[in-house]
């Protein structure tokens, strides 16, 4: 648990460009049966799949079609890697996606509901730290700027 906490932290995210949510989910769907793919690429298709369900509210419709494009055994586990890495780096930040060293979608399902929502509840944390870090940096840039303009106003 300790080491999948420390990879929540940038390589660009891929581009899924299909048209239409059938499109795009079979071909995320297509990416993630490929057996050659690194971990990152994996939690990154997981994490695109969960996103097209939320836009889909992970209706039943959105169930019956991945369903339909898994085996039953592979439903289950896919259904569920979705959901855990999409509401985790959906919480944490997608874009620390691309760090991760520890996290697999293996750790993740296999992690109890009590340790996965401490999981969460970290990641929540470490994004609250990390957006005020982000405010207090962008405070004093912000006062200096508006001290800039009031100079400027006051020299016309």
């Amino acid at each position: 648990m300790v080491k999948i906490i420390k990879d929540i932290s940038d390589r660009p995210l891929k581009e899924i460009v299909e048209d239409k949510w059938e499109d795009r989910v079979v071909y995320i769907r297509n990416k993630i049966r490929k057996s050659y793919l690194d971990q990152i690429s994996l939690l990154e298709y997981y994490y695109f799949l969960g996103e097209h369900l939320e836009e889909k509210r992970w209706s039943r419709n959105s169930r019956c079609f991945i369903k339909e494009k898994f085996s039953k055994e592979a439903f289950k586990y896919v259904w569920k890697s979705a959901k855990k890495v999409y509401k985790l780096y959906k919480t944490q930040g997608v874009h620390n996606l691309l760090t991760v060293q520890h996290t697999t979608t293996n750790t993740l399902n296999k992690l109890s509901v009590n340790d996965y929502s401490l999981l969460l509840s970290e990641a929540h944390k470490v994004r609250e730290e990390e957006l005020n870090m982000f405010l207090d940096l962008f405070t004093p840039f912000a006062e200096a700027q508006a001290s800039l303009i009031s100079f400027a106003e006051a020299q016309v």
